[in-house]
């Protein structure tokens, strides 16, 4: 049976960095939609053989374990298609606490880094080695404007 999705996404790319901004409580449909979109990307983006995902997780609110399964098969896809650094920013401790109990698990070689604000991401992406001056620009306004559930009941 498919649910309706949960939770709002956005995704973009810029040079080798996926920014995924997630909204509110996801499901396994919001999830996989969400998984579908970075697809989407990577592909556009050429299938890049070394990549960044860079996750805005401030608004988020968890997901269902269903979700989560849905989300450890992405990271499994990710490790495979060349996923090498992964920046998660965060609002607080508890929801890296979330994220780590949660054991969605990367690659050995893969590096990981919760932040609490796109500076602290950026340049931690940038000592990886991507460029990170195109997204230090756009970050900022599509946060601004990414869809948010509290949103899309006003339109």
């Amino acid at each position: 049976m498919r649910f309706s999705q949960h939770g709002a996404h956005v995704v973009y790319w810029q040079d080798q960095i996926c920014v995924v901004i997630m909204h509110g409580p996801f499901n396994r449909q919001g999830i996989h939609d969400a998984v579908a979109s970075v697809q989407n990307a990577w592909r556009q983006a050429g299938s890049p053989i070394r990549w960044a995902l860079l996750y805005e997780l401030r608004q988020w609110r968890g997901s269902t374990p269903e979700g989560l399964e849905e989300a450890q098969q992405f990271t499994e896809w990710a490790g495979q298609h060349g996923v090498v650094a992964v920046a998660k920013l965060v609002p607080d401790q508890f929801i890296v606490r979330l994220l780590n109990g949660q054991s969605l698990e990367y690659r050995r070689d893969t590096a990981i880094g919760n932040f609490y604000d796109n500076q602290s991401a950026l340049d931690w992406l940038s000592m990886q080695g991507f460029v990170t001056e195109h997204i230090s620009a756009l970050l900022p306004a599509v946060q601004a404007t990414t869809p948010t559930p509290e949103r899309d009941e006003k339109l």
